[in-house]
């Protein structure tokens, strides 16, 4: 073996080290991010913070995610399929969770997040159970109304995540009399 050639790979065996440690700070810290992130889209559906906090956590998360480099959000809504797929899931999920389903007993199954926001999201599973509800179908055209009226507000623009959070609040606290929570 030339002399030499070990104190080479050493070195470059230092550098492979240190590139992989920084690697897994970056990991951590995007999974920490992440993290933070989930709790806040956890609590606002649960009413168990104020609205004004929960939506300045959800932007304070947002800033820090654009600070890190990270994607802010993902920007591509669900394609129809995905969305169709999403509501089967969510009633077979409904009569594991209830042992029923939920047409049964003349309710459909509703995102609390609907699933035309859900890609704003991207670390919260649209169909985790503290977001879908029972409804009678009237109740849910109800709320989806109101969602259809919120959106037209909007004029097109892209909502952020806390301005949905605020609105699914608004939501819960208008017709959450009317909504069947999973056991």
């Amino acid at each position: 073996m030339p002399q030499g050639t070990g104190f080479l790979a050493a070195a470059h065996g230092r550098n492979l080290l240190r590139r992989r440690q920084r690697r897994r700070q970056s990991f951590l810290q995007r999974d920490n991010i992440e993290a933070i992130a989930a709790i806040g889209q956890e609590l606002a559906p649960t009413n168990q913070c104020p609205q004004e906090t929960v939506g300045e956590a959800v932007e304070a998360v947002s800033q820090v995610r654009r600070l890190l480099g990270l994607a802010p959000q993902a920007l591509t809504p669900l394609s129809r399929e995905a969305r169709d797929a999403l509501r089967a899931s969510a009633r077979d999920i409904w009569q594991a969770r209830s042992g029923r389903r939920a047409i049964w007993d003349g309710m459909d199954v509703h995102h609390r997040i609907p699933l035309e926001w859900s890609h704003l999201f991207p670390n919260s599973n649209p169909n985790r159970v503290s977001n879908l509800i029972g409804m009678t179908p009237t109740n849910h055209t109800q709320v989806t109304n109101a969602w259809n009226a919120w959106r037209q507000g909007l004029n097109g623009r892209i909502p952020t995540q806390a301005e949905v959070v605020q609105q699914a609040i608004r939501i819960d606290e208008q017709f959450g009399h009317l909504m069947r929570f999973l056991p």
